[in-house]
């Protein structure tokens, strides 16, 4: 799945969310995730997931790296 298809798919469950017998705030929100959503820079995103992917990658070649080493 796109970081693009996530995205629409969270916001069309926020939105599901919005509920008139809500609290207000509860509404304010689900509203401000939405809002954030739309006005996230995308490419920055995508970019700190794909870095927090190395960064896992790295973590396990290394953990497997110290179990043969031993």
């Amino acid at each position: 799945m796109s970081l693009e298809e996530t995205v629409n798919e969270r916001v069309s469950y926020l939105k599901e969310r919005i509920d008139p017998n809500n609290r207000p705030v509860e509404n304010l929100t689900f509203k401000l995730q939405i809002d954030v959503l739309h006005n996230a820079d995308r490419e920055r995103v995508a970019l700190l997931i794909l870095q927090k992917k190395q960064l896992e990658n790295a973590i396990t070649i290394r953990e497997s790296d110290a179990c043969i080493d031993k």
